[in-house]
């Protein structure tokens, strides 16, 4: 009985210490956003509100509660990515099923979202420089990087014998 005592105590001190080591943060900042089919990939710079989390053990969680992406109205942005890509066509990122470059739906090195294509699957460095606007007139730079990597496809080479 006694152990039980000391065994339900232990446990619920410990749980209380545990979450109160927790360290929460919500902050509002850019992040680069990728969604790839194949080698085709649609990159979009957006201003994200999360929560940010870290445990006693440093391990650190992002939750996005909310994303808008950038109009062009606003933003003056420059991608930089590998010399093994390609900017794609509105028709090489529509026959993806990916959502339109920019506002009029042709991908360049400066719209948002914009598209590639991978000349290779792995894990590609992404770069975004440039400023955003806002009403009143103040600015915000930008210099954002993210890793963007387009899916390994999987084969079935098998030789089926009859």
């Amino acid at each position: 009985m006694i152990n039980k005592i000391l065994l339900c105590s232990f446990v619920t001190v410990f749980s209380i210490a545990s979450t109160s080591c927790i360290k929460t943060e919500e902050t509002t900042e850019f992040k680069i956003i990728s969604n790839c089919v194949d080698l085709t990939c649609n990159i979009e710079l957006a201003e994200v509100q999360l929560v940010r989390s870290t445990n006693m053990l440093g391990k650190t969680t992002e939750q996005i509660i909310s994303k808008n992406v950038l109009s062009a109205s606003n933003y003056n942005i420059s991608w930089d990515v590998p010399s093994a890509t390609s900017i794609a066509t509105s028709s090489d990122i529509n026959n993806a099923n990916l959502p339109p470059c920019g506002n009029d739906g042709n991908c360049s090195q400066n719209s948002n979202p914009t598209g590639y294509i991978f000349s290779t699957t792995g894990n590609f460095s992404v770069n975004v420089t440039g400023t955003q606007t806002y009403p009143d007139g103040s600015t915000r730079p930008i210099n954002e990087t993210a890793a963007v990597e387009p899916p390994r496809k999987y084969y079935n080479n098998s030789i089926n014998f009859q």
